[in-house]
């Protein structure tokens, strides 16, 4: 007589694809269609992992972004305490940075969009468009804003690739 060891009994693990999955996968006989029923189960599995892992993927960058964006402000202190970001475009016409003075931004910006931002700029400074009409640009005059309009842009030029699988994916802000 002979037994068999589970590996990961000994581990102290369980595998994704548990046992109940497996059954249901095989079985068969609980439906007319059981079988698409079956690959319906794994699909759905399968698309919960995978927006899972972009959303922790959008995460990081967003974070990374956000560290990037520190280290240029860190010996800028006044426009540290006043400052925004507004990132617009998608795919088609590329993404374009865009750094402000709050009170400028929103001295300059269509009416239409002046409560949305002041609602967005509440909660974060990093704010997202689908495009740039009613946005002005980057103040010219403005040297401070110009770098770090130029530091988060070469962000995401740098990693555009996977910005795009993010956005495509559904899992990249205000796309």
């Amino acid at each position: 007589m002979s037994s068999t060891i589970n590996p990961y009994t000994l581990l102290g693990t369980t595998p994704w694809w548990n046992t109940q999955n497996t059954n249901s996968f095989w079985d068969l006989s609980n439906s007319r269609d059981g079988f698409s029923q079956s690959w319906e189960v794994l699909a759905n599995q399968c698309d919960v992992s995978v927006s899972l892992s972009l959303e922790k993927v959008s995460d990081r960058l967003l974070l990374d972004l956000a560290g990037e964006t520190a280290d240029y402000l860190s010996d800028k202190t006044e426009l540290a305490e006043d400052y925004c970001i507004v990132v617009t475009g998608d795919n088609d016409s590329g993404r374009e940075a865009r750094a402000y003075r709050i009170s400028d931004l929103l001295e300059r910006v269509d009416e239409d969009k002046r409560e949305e931002i002041e609602k967005q700029l509440k909660e974060e400074r990093l704010l997202f468009f689908e495009d740039d009409e009613g946005i002005p640009d980057t103040p010219e005059d403005d040297e401070e804003l110009q770098g770090l309009a130029d530091v988060v842009q070469g962000f995401l030029d740098k990693n555009e690739k996977v910005i795009n699988m993010l956005s495509s994916g559904g899992c990249w802000p205000g796309e």
